[in-house]
């Protein structure tokens, strides 16, 4: 899956590799004992493949992501944030954060809210807001379906 950003009129591309992987459905429902899940529901999504198996994982581009009034590019590599490539006190941070630890720079998910739809409206809670509309999430992935879980990080207070 391509996706294209427009982001100051400029233009950056993303590509996720979805091979492998399952998607799966938040409709709010969790028929089955010991299904977990979050509320609001509302989205579909998938782990991008992490390159666990014989194959490296394509995910790569430049991933824009607005901090404040800051927009800050990541350089996607292999399903992993390998560089901030944007100037900035965020884009330090971040840069800082990718390197010191490595699992967060993880692609852990990419998913597709539909509440925007419904006329629902960001309140600056994640739970809710990225059931807004297209989302992408940095660190663990294993309780979707993926393979980078705690032990991969460099703390509990890390994960």
């Amino acid at each position: 899956m391509q996706i294209t950003f427009l982001v100051a009129n400029e233009v950056f591309t993303c590509r996720f590799d979805l091979r492998h992987g399952l998607a799966h459905v938040s409709g709010g429902r969790f028929p089955e004992p010991g299904t977990a899940g979050n509320l609001p529901s509302g989205e579909c999504y998938i782990v991008p493949y992490e390159g666990e198996l014989q194959d490296a994982s394509v995910t790569s581009g430049i991933l824009p992501v607005q901090f404040n009034h800051e927009v800050v590019l990541y350089r996607l590599e292999e399903n992993r944030a390998v560089d901030v490539v944007s100037d900035g006190p965020f884009s330090d941070s971040e840069k800082d954060r990718i390197h010191k630890e490595p699992a967060y720079a993880n692609i852990a998910e990419t998913g597709f809210g539909v509440l925007h739809d419904f006329g629902i409206r960001p309140i600056g809670e994640i739970l809710l807001d990225e059931k807004l509309g297209r989302h992408i999430a940095f660190g663990r992935s294993d309780h979707f379906g993926g393979i980078t879980g705690p032990a991969l990080f460099s703390s509990p207070e890390a994960v």
